[in-house]
């Protein structure tokens, strides 16, 4: 009745296979993005950390209790 094609079902592999990779790729990215945007503010909460610590922000503070 149908005959069998072992080339058609060769390609229709390797393309599922390329599309496969490629989804896998953009989820990679993704995941790379979303971490990336995470350690970015850990950072930016770290530096308020220690701004809110040096001597320079303490001073200031101090100048606007005094007035």
């Amino acid at each position: 009745m149908f005959e069998f094609d072992i080339k058609a079902l060769l390609w229709l592999a390797i393309g599922a296979g390329g599309t496969l990779m490629a989804l896998l790729m953009l989820s990679l990215c993704s995941v790379a993005g979303k971490c990336s945007r995470l350690e970015e503010q850990a950072e930016n909460q770290l530096r308020v950390k220690n701004w809110n610590k040096t001597p320079e922000r303490l001073a200031m503070t101090e100048r606007k209790r005094m007035r």
